[in-house]
């Protein structure tokens, strides 16, 4: 009996009506029982799972949607919000974002592009301890930024340069990894992104990695750290920037009184605003996932009469970001003898430093702009392969269907 009215309380609440009325911030319970909610009810195929706990013990709840079923070749994309707990906007965003596409599923092409070709994961909060500390209306300050540990989780990822971000031998830093980041790695682990966002608070401006620098004398002449992929990094922040009504025109956020927070194209490279060590954009980038920090709101908490504006500017900016993951090439590898699958194969283009691998079904996927690259494939037991591949182009009207590449490796005898 208890289950009918439950499934009653759940038709009753149709996703497209979840989100309606005046503008508010929705609680972490509420986040969880929307996802738990719109999973039930929308004609979208949709899964909803924890990827782990944090500190405190609160589930990780990640939505997937994933039209495309089991298909091979199906590039995914996850988008994350509330990294630090009192940057608040982003979980919102993401929230309306979930509605938009199930309420335009049918009536717009690049939603059905979307939603049809991509594995789209949506974690609304990554620090819902944090949040429950964090005070309405603080547009600055620290307050619920941190877990319940006091770690700030953007600076808890193993980092490609130093180690890690605390400068301790790395048997203390494994003791010191907070569940909220383990999560998120052990996540990565099983499902090859291609692409991510995480959505932050305090300024207004997208920013591409690298976070870090490389030496100290890069550190004291302020150069960009740029990565190997600049030009897919920097058109991905463009993509995103030139789609957003504000960032795309510079905003400068009322009390930057030195203009360290302005950026006049709306974009910027991490390390040349401030350094991060260990910060979750440069550790998806190293292990295979192009990640871009998003800051879409100069106040980190604002009042809820705002949230209405920062809805409406930010959809069509993610909407446009996740198609990028259909840009550039895919493929899978196989076995040349049992053709097949070889799992954890390393691939990388030929000229940049940063490898990716396969997925457990032998898939591969890389974002690339247009133009021909050499493409070399590795895997243990094997003999490596380099084959000559293209990225071809498309049009941004259009909703592309790469060709798969299939690569065959010998057995070494």
């Amino acid at each position: 009996m208890m289950r009918f009215y439950y499934i009653l309380l759940l038709l009753f609440f149709a996703p497209s009506e979840i989100l309606s009325g005046k503008s508010k911030y929705h609680s972490n319970n509420e986040i969880l029982g929307f996802l738990d909610r719109f999973s039930e009810t929308s004609s979208l195929k949709t899964h909803v799972f924890s990827i782990g706990k944090s500190v405190s013990g609160f589930p990780l709840k990640v939505l997937r949607i994933n039209q495309p079923g089991n298909r091979i070749g199906v590039p995914s994309i996850k988008l994350i919000a509330n990294i630090h707990g009192n940057e608040v906007v982003g979980r919102e965003v993401l929230l309306h974002f979930i509605q938009f596409l199930d309420k335009n599923y049918e009536t717009n092409k690049q939603v059905k592009c979307l939603v049809d070709n991509v594995r789209i994961y949506i974690l609304p909060t990554m620090n819902p301890d944090g949040f429950s500390e964090s005070i309405q209306g603080q547009c600055e300050g620290v307050t619920g930024r941190h877990n319940k540990n006091d770690f700030d989780l953007n600076r808890n990822f193993p980092d490609y340069i130093y180690g890690n971000a605390y400068g301790v031998p790395q048997d203390e830093y494994r003791r010191m990894i907070q569940p909220e980041a383990a999560a998120i790695m052990k996540w990565m682990n099983r499902t090859r992104f291609v692409l991510s966002a995480s959505l932050h608070g305090g300024a207004m401006v997208a920013n591409y990695p690298f976070d870090n620098y490389g030496s100290p004398e890069e550190l004291n002449n302020k150069y960009e750290a740029l990565t190997p992929d600049h030009d897919v990094v920097y058109h991905l922040a463009k993509t995103y920037v030139h789609s957003h009504r504000r960032i795309s025109k510079g905003v400068r956020c009322p009390w930057d009184e030195f203009g360290l927070l302005y950026f006049e194209d709306g974009l910027t490279n991490g390390a040349k605003w401030y350094t991060v060590k260990g910060g979750m954009q440069d550790y998806n980038y190293v292990a295979g996932c192009i990640e871009l920090t998003l800051e879409i709101s100069c106040c980190k908490y604002p009042q809820p009469k705002k949230l209405s504006m920062f809805k409406k500017e930010n959809i069509q900016p993610l909407l446009k970001f996740g198609l990028q993951a259909l840009r550039g090439i895919k493929g899978r590898v196989f076995d040349s003898q049992t053709q097949k699958p070889i799992a954890e194969a390393i691939l990388h283009i030929v000229g940049r430093k940063f490898t990716f691998r396969t997925s457990k079904k032998g898939e591969f996927w890389r974002i690339l702009r247009p133009g021909a690259y050499n493409l070399k494939v590795e895997a243990v037991g094997y003999e490596s392969v380099t084959e000559r591949i293209t990225a071809e182009e498309y049009s941004e009207d259009e909703c592309p269907q790469i060709p798969m590449i299939s690569i065959s490796l010998k057995p070494k005898q």
